[in-house]
């Protein structure tokens, strides 16, 4: 799932003064899957996630990172590159290009990774 996850979890842990093995027994599972969980090794499957929200009180929305003012940016300049003509993708290409210092030629053929 994600880092963030695995921080929500053991603080939601902590926060009730369980152990692992605790937290386990909550949500129906081992101990090392709530360690592997917390390490960010596993991703929970939705019945965790569900009993989780259900066993803690919690609101579902603690589980997932917000996104951010840079998130709404990112969205916004896709929406814009993609209603954008074949010409203008070019133009704009050949722009972030120069500005980057990168070879237009190298850049399309993937060569500026």
């Amino acid at each position: 799932m994600s880092k963030h996850f695995a921080e929500v979890l053991k603080t939601i842990r902590n926060k009730h003064s369980l152990n692992q093995e605790g937290m386990a027994a909550k949500l129906d599972r081992s101990a090392a899957q709530i360690g592997l969980y917390e390490q960010n090794r596993a991703n929970p499957s939705y019945e965790v996630l569900s009993n989780l929200v259900c066993k803690f009180a919690l609101d579902a929305n603690l589980l997932f990172p917000k996104r951010g003012k840079d998130d709404h940016y990112q969205s916004a300049i896709l929406q814009l590159v993609t209603s954008l003509n074949e010409k203008q993708k070019k133009a704009l290409a050949e722009h972030l290009c120069s500005m980057l210092g990168f070879d237009i030629e190298q850049f399309e053929a993937g060569e500026n990774d």
